[in-house]
């Protein structure tokens, strides 16, 4: 463990993703230019970090930080050129300093190192690997197969969100778990095991896939959606507006999936500053649809490709103007089963700086509520609960109990994330109420489920909540395929 503080310099993905997974027992100090950036970082640990606003190419902005010998400096911006102006800085004016940097270029690097700095590879790094580093780890992850790494041991992590989780939460996808070491046995996986702290887990499958569950496992990198995967499939129509190439945009650039997919309906021109906009996602593949059905386009997709889909989004029009209400949610539960992955329905109202969870299920809203925070980190949005208050006249005492336990769960799942959700109380019928107040929001968060289906005269006695307050409220929409529970 350090002995002196950690200084981070730059706060982008990696830096950021490094301030969410260290360990409390670090005396933090962050620099960046960004004001905004420093106040995410100390709406996530409080008054026990230090921050510095200012340009660290500057020899009078590292002598403010008041760097020592006993300090180590991390340099995590991704531009290089920032990365060896501060690292010769702190080689000509604090030399004694042990400094971590971000190496981009094969020049950079050995220049880096010429200076004294431990340098990880910008394709090599990260946050996981910076952090084992400074902690005087070894690796979590080592690869044991046949120099592929298509078998992998890793140590949960205590701090892993998916740790204390049944396997069969963790939905395998391209890959299994082989064996568990716990407390010097082994543990034939199945379903129902509970995955343990520091339980020792043996994965196999595909490289790719497995390195991001292995980072999933020893670290609380959220990362979402690459717990799905890292594929995104876009679903454009015939009658898109710009407000949804713009969130698509939006999503490109904030979301950390490493392919998209675009499945163009046949005569419609993409915006060129959308293709500018993506083109760092490698490769960017443009598809013409010869349909729009999205049930059609997502099983053609899967069919021609190896590709795992982190995340599947179009524009409520391609459901809700084609089907009927109980044919649109059959549409979208059969994607749910061929993909499964969460489904956006974009409308426009990005950013998503405030994201409303409607909490009317124990089970559902525990899992929206997870997701939502693993979005809200890498976007620095607040997480309201919305809650349907139960009327003080008519409600049973299961009512009353059941809305207890929403509100403790509420607040379990923000003590696990170390953050902050607010719970709003509504009153009246759930479905007005809720879609009237998802106005103020940018993003709802839902799991669907398969539930409240039926003939027609069960559905008007016995009305799907969620879904109606999907179609009904204005916001975008990330929906979550139901979980399910393992006893």
């Amino acid at each position: 463990m350090l002995t002196g503080r950690l200084i981070i310099i730059g706060l982008g993905n990696i830096g950021m993703t490094l301030v969410r997974t260290l360990s409390r027992d670090f005396r933090l100090v962050c620099v960046d230019v960004n004001e905004k950036t420093l106040q995410a970082v100390r709406k996530l640990w409080g008054e026990s970090v230090e921050t510095y606003q200012g340009d660290a190419t500057s020899r009078l902005v590292l002598q403010k930080v008041g760097i020592s010998p006993a300090d180590t400096v991390a340099i995590t911006t991704s531009s290089e050129e920032i990365n060896l102006e501060v690292a010769r800085v702190l080689h000509q004016h604090f030399p004694e300093v042990r400094t971590i940097g971000i190496g981009i270029t094969q020049a950079g690097i050995q220049e880096m190192a010429s200076l004294g700095i431990e340098v990880e590879g910008i394709f090599a790094a990260s946050a996981t690997g910076m952090r084992n580093r400074l902690e005087h780890r070894s690796k979590t992850v080592h690869g044991i197969g046949i120099g592929k790494n298509e078998i992998l041991e890793v140590e949960v992590s205590p701090s892993s969100r998916l740790a204390n989780k049944p396997l069969g939460w963790l939905r395998p996808k391209s890959w299994r778990f082989g064996l568990i070491y716990r407390d010097g046995n082994i543990v034939v996986p199945s379903k129902s095991v509970v995955l343990k702290p520091r339980d020792k887990v043996v994965i196999l499958g595909e490289p790719r896939v497995l390195k991001t569950v292995a980072e999933r496992l020893s670290s609380s990198l959220s990362d979402f959606p690459l717990d799905y995967g890292d594929t995104g499939l876009i679903l454009v129509g015939d009658r898109e507006t710009p407000a949804f190439f713009s969130e698509i945009a939006y999503l490109a650039s904030t979301l950390p999936l490493r392919r998209l997919i675009l499945a163009v309906a046949e005569g419609t021109e993409i915006p060129e500053l959308l293709l500018q906009l993506i083109a760092d996602k490698d490769p960017v593949t443009v598809e013409i649809s010869r349909t729009a059905a999205p049930l059609e386009v997502v099983r053609s997709t899967l069919d021609q490709r190896s590709c795992s889909l982190g995340l599947c989004v179009m524009s409520p029009g391609l459901l809700f103007k084609r089907f009927s209400a109980a044919r649109a949610k059959r549409q979208l539960l059969d994607i749910f089963a061929q993909a499964d992955c969460p489904v956006l329905l974009a409308t426009g109202s990005h950013p998503y700086e405030k994201i409303a969870v409607p909490c009317l299920d124990q089970h559902a809203s525990h899992n929206a509520l997870e997701s939502a925070m693993d979005i809200a980190a890498d976007m620095y949005s607040t997480i309201e609960a919305l809650l349907a208050l139960p009327s003080k006249y008519i409600s049973t005492e299961k009512e009353g109990d059941d809305y207890s336990l929403l509100k403790k769960n509420v607040s379990d799942v923000a003590l696990a994330y170390r953050s902050s959700i607010r719970r709003v109380e509504l009153t009246g019928n759930p479905i007005h109420s809720f879609s009237q107040a998802l106005d103020g929001y940018n993003l709802q968060v839902n799991e669907i489920s398969t539930a409240n289906g039926g003939s027609l005269l069960h559905r008007i006695f016995y009305p799907d909540v969620p879904w109606s307050i999907v179609r009904r409220a204005r916001p975008s929409a990330l929906l979550i395929p139901a979980i399910e529970e393992v006893l």
